[in-house]
Formats: C-alpha cells, sequence, structure tokens
C-alpha cells in the first residue's frame, strides 16, 4: 500500500509541476491566482526528490564499480 502512495504522490505533483511550468505562457495568468504558496511548493518537491533518492538508491547498490 506504500508504495502506491508514493507512486501516487509522484504522479500528481509531476502534473503539478507541468502545469506549474506552462501557466506562465498564457496572457491571463496571474501568479496569485495560485493558491499552493511557493514555501509549501518547495517542501513537496524536497519529499519528490527524497522519493527519486530512495527508489535510485537500490539500483546504485547493485552496480559494480569498474574500478573494483
Amino acid at each position: 500500500m506504500f508504495e502506491e502512495d508514493r507512486l501516487k504522490f509522484v504522479q500528481a505533483f509531476r502534473n503539478i509541476m507541468r502545469i506549474r511550468n506552462v501557466l506562465p505562457s498564457f496572457v491571463k495568468y496571474d501568479v496569485d491566482d495560485i493558491t499552493l504558496d511557493p514555501q509549501r511548493f518547495e517542501k513537496f518537491r524536497g519529499k519528490l526528490l527524497d522519493v527519486n533518492d530512495k527508489i535510485k538508491a537500490p539500483e546504485a547498490a547493485e552496480k559494480v564499480s569498474i574500478i573494483d
């Protein structure tokens, strides 16, 4: 269940990031219309980066160094 929740969070927040990047291209866009304040957005972004690190960590552990 935890993995499903993590996947849903990643998908939802990626959609938010895409939309947030596209919005300024519209003429009627006003930054005051966004209800998600920048500090909270960065908090969620940090959580997304943490999730990505946890997902990638096992892959990095499996790789064998060329030096070894």
